[in-house]
């Protein structure tokens, strides 16, 4: 799938289809997450940008990282910190291949939550958790 369709298969509109990372709605907010990024342990997806992301340095000047980090701020202040997801394959930093909507219902309730947010640099944590669907 397309990364902007997959953005609108879950309710979101980019702002800046070429740069921008994340998206937020009326409902909530949604980040996007390179597959190879993401670790698998005990029934538990994880994604921290200080353990499994590139250096901050090649990242924190590009157009998409503010806006994300705004998008970040509102999940944990106005959404007790849940955020949907979309899930890029390719090479992270580079080209993707293709994006896939994250869908609790198809993923045995699990859904992504920010677990750590540094509002200084911009590094975050983020964690799936079992929820009602």
């Amino acid at each position: 799938m397309l990364f902007t369709e997959a953005f609108r298969a879950l309710g979101y509109e980019l702002l800046a289809p070429r740069t921008d990372w994340s998206a937020d709605s009326a409902s909530g907010v949604c980040l996007s997450l390179w597959a190879k990024e993401i670790k698998y342990s005990g029934g538990v997806c994880t994604f921290d940008t200080r353990r499994d992301a590139q250096p901050i340095g090649t990242w924190n000047r590009k157009p998409g990282f503010k806006r994300r980090f705004e998008h970040l701020v509102r999940a944990v202040e106005e959404f007790d910190s849940a955020v949907d997801a979309i899930v890029v394959s390719g090479t992270p930093g580079g080209s993707y291949e293709d994006a896939t909507p994250w869908r609790p219902e198809e993923r045995k309730g699990m859904k992504w939550f920010v677990t750590a947010l540094d509002r200084e640099s911009g590094q975050f944590a983020a964690e799936t958790r079992q929820v009602g669907v």
